[in-house]
């Protein structure tokens, strides 16, 4: 069998639109899909995509308690670390209360997804 590569990673929401303005804004992608309940978003240089789904039972993960199931870590420059994570809160994201490294930064976006800035 051949290796597989992944199409699109999709995040679910109550608010589509604007789960998908924030990771458009944070990441600087771009929209490829608008519809009532899905947004697709696009690395210019190509990618597997960013998809937000409408789920109307979503509910955040209480993390760390319970655990995030899948999130993101997004590489920044060690020296830029403290600028993207003011970007990111600007963004509307939070930084999480607990942190486990100097080598990351866990974040929670509008919506409670958790993902990392990682160096």
């Amino acid at each position: 069998m051949k290796p597989m590569k992944i199409k699109q990673i999709v995040l679910d929401s109550r608010d589509v639109k604007a789960l998908a303005a924030f990771y458009e804004k944070l990441l600087g992608w771009e929209k490829i899909y608008e519809a009532e309940d899905f947004v697709g978003l696009s690395l210019p240089s190509g990618g597997p995509y960013l998809c937000i789904q409408r789920e109307m039972e979503y509910t955040p993960v209480d993390w760390p308690q319970s655990g995030a199931g899948v999130h993101f870590d997004i590489l920044v420059e060690k020296d830029a670390m403290q600028e993207t994570v003011e970007y990111a809160i600007s963004c509307g994201a939070k930084k999480a209360e607990e942190q486990y490294s100097e080598n990351w930064t866990v974040m929670l976006d509008p919506q409670g997804h958790p993902f990392c800035f990682d160096t």
